[in-house]
């Protein structure tokens, strides 16, 4: 009995000298998170989530890789967290999500700019097309469970881009910053139609391992108070001005 005592002590003691520190790892995703030209974490949920750690005490490690990497990088708990991404019932099943989001998403569905197609809202008006997604993203329950058409798992909006150009498929979707951003840097805005209306608006998460043990649990619970607190502070409204 005495042993295990000392067992459990050394343990919790291991998991509290260490937990001070977190691996995080995102997607290359401007505005929201990328590498900036110093090779530095960026971005308005990277600015966000540093300012809360700081507020706790904590320091984060930001690595960037590709999306799918990342995914498969935290759920195996080769990192302790994610960020940005949607809550879904498949990424609960790894992940521990603060319960307060560090920002929100709009989903748009963009054309050639010589097409008429249009979006209303209503995924219908799809039915019998092919839109082209990127691999391993979530667009929002409804148009990830829709029946009515064909989604083309893609590496990213330039390859989307080739794509609609060389009439492959009609309809692309991707979020709407990050499209911008991306569309303008690599100089393709004049070719694309943004269509106005989105598919759907969606809060965006940190979320943190569960593999590593129920101790995440409590910790996302903490990173959500202190988001909360945040949120209310002069610093948060300057991050937001800044990026939007």
């Amino acid at each position: 009995m005495k042993k295990l005592s000392l067992m459990l002590l050394v343990l919790f003691i291991a998991v509290n000298t260490s937990a001070d520190e977190f691996s995080v790892v995102i997607g290359d995703w401007a505005p929201y998170e990328y590498f900036n030209d110093k090779n530095e974490p960026a971005g308005v949920n990277v600015s966000i989530i540093t300012a809360v750690a700081k507020l706790l005490g904590h320091t984060l490690t930001i690595s960037t890789y590709p999306w799918s990497r990342c995914l498969k990088k935290v759920e195996h708990g080769e990192a302790d967290a994610i960020m940005s991404l949607y809550k879904t019932s498949k990424r609960e099943k790894f992940l521990y999500f603060v319960p307060e989001h560090l920002s929100g998403d709009f989903n748009v569905l963009f054309v050639l700019k010589s097409s008429h197609l249009t979006f209303d809202g209503d995924l219908k008006i799809l039915t019998g097309k092919t839109v082209l997604i990127s691999r391993n993203n979530s667009y929002g329950d409804a148009f990830d469970n829709a029946k009515n058409f064909t989604r083309y798992e893609v590496g990213g909006f330039e390859q989307m881009f080739g794509m609609l150009r060389n009439k492959r498929a009609p309809y692309a979707i991707y979020s709407r910053y990050p499209l911008i951003y991306g569309l303008t840097k690599y100089k393709m805005i004049n070719g694309i139609k943004i269509l106005p209306t989105p598919v759907s608006q969606e809060n965006l998460y940190i979320g943190f391992t569960k593999i590593k043990g129920p101790q995440y649990k409590d910790i996302a619970l903490q990173f959500s108070e202190a988001l909360i607190k945040y949120k209310k502070s002069k610093e948060y409204k300057k991050v937001i001005s800044k990026y939007e």
